[in-house]
């Protein structure tokens, strides 16, 4: 789902009021390429206004969108990076996970599956990087 899908709070809505977060880490890129860029921005807005009202004591954790391995879509990723930083300054207290950089550094040939996914290797990459910032932000 993007954060302009139809039902999309809705769904969020019911995942966060099925259990008390301490972290949330959490990202909308890649399902959002045929999004304007109006509407992604107001979507993320209101996702995120949900999710402090929901959960006020969770700490927040954006994860940038990752590369994508075909150039002309990697404008758009960036792009849509861009978007989120505007939006999450305006919140405060929302810690950064700069995905895109960490995963940019893979070599595009061996580390990709396709234009989206990684391979498994790069995949681990990933989830120590999102399990040390979540940790970290626990013992703050």
């Amino acid at each position: 789902y993007c954060v302009t899908s139809p039902g999309y709070l809705k769904l969020l809505d019911f995942y966060l009021s099925e259990a008390r977060y301490d972290v949330i880490h959490f990202n909308n890129g890649c399902h959002s390429f045929d999004t304007s860029d109006a509407d992604w921005e107001k979507g993320l807005r209101a996702a995120l206004q949900l999710i402090r009202l929901r959960q006020p004591q969770a700490k927040l954790i954006w994860g940038m969108t990752t590369p994508n391995r075909n150039e002309a879509r990697n404008l758009r990723v960036k792009n849509l990076n861009a978007l989120a930083a505007r939006v999450i300054d305006k919140f405060d207290g929302i810690a950064v996970d700069d995905l895109y950089a960490q995963m940019d550094s893979l070599d595009r040939k061996t580390q990709w599956r396709d234009d989206f996914h990684f391979v498994q290797s790069a995949i681990s990459v990933q989830a120590d990087v999102v399990s040390k910032i979540c940790l970290e932000s626990l013992k703050n």
